[in-house]
């Protein structure tokens, strides 16, 4: 993801946000994927609502750790939750594309979360101060709703790049609603992990 500019957005740059009613569905339509997560590509596995098991960082963290997960990959502390902490690197693109997601979707709510969007998606040359304040405004207006895996190109554990192709679905703050389909590419760092490079493609996006 990139960050938001007028009436484009994409996945990866500044523009989600979640809301306590989040009922997240994840798919994947391309039989078995690369993730080498059992749980995460199971087809069609719905995740309770927020509103019934809300992600509360104000409460326990074991509270928060049993939560569903936002990319729809299971309890939270098992599935995005450790990459956002920071504990645990990405094996994949596609875990590292979900972590993000999910990252995206929670916003403020979870400490480390705009933190993970910036150590996986570096952008030499613009201040980090100003990327970690357009992230956290741009939480504050978008509520992403739900995110479809629909393909995923190399990007397993001994690839060097991969692309994964998926759509998540939007609504604002003016209640304005929407899909975002987008292939997103991503490639190894210096020390090995998967990084965040660029959206390939884009669409139906919610503005600025």
């Amino acid at each position: 993801m990139r960050y938001a500019q007028p009436g484009q957005v994409s996945l990866h740059s500044a523009d989600m946000h979640s809301a306590a009613g989040m009922s997240i569905v994840s798919r994947s339509r391309f039989g078995p994927c690369v993730c080498g997560i059992p749980d995460w590509c199971s087809t069609a596995t719905a995740m309770p609502s927020a509103s019934a098991n809300p992600l509360d960082f104000a409460r326990t963290s074991s509270s928060a750790e049993q939560a569903a997960c936002p990319c729809g990959g299971g309890a939270y502390g098992s599935c995005c939750g450790p990459l956002i902490a920071g504990e645990q690197l990405a094996v994949t693109a596609q875990q590292l594309m979900r972590s993000r997601y999910s990252a995206f979707a929670l916003g403020t709510r979870d400490p480390g979360a705009i933190g993970h969007l910036l150590r996986t998606h570096p952008e030499p040359g613009q201040p980090e101060a100003a990327r970690r304040q357009s992230l956290k405004e741009s939480c504050r207006n978008i509520q992403w709703t739900s995110l479809d895996v629909l393909d995923c190109q190399n990007g397993g554990p001994l690839d060097q790049i991969g692309t994964v192709t998926f759509e998540a679905r939007w609504r604002d703050r003016g209640r304005r609603e929407g899909v975002l389909k987008e292939c997103s590419r991503f490639g190894r760092g210096e020390s090995g992990e998967w990084l965040y490079l660029e959206a390939l493609s884009l669409g139906d996006g919610p503005e600025g």
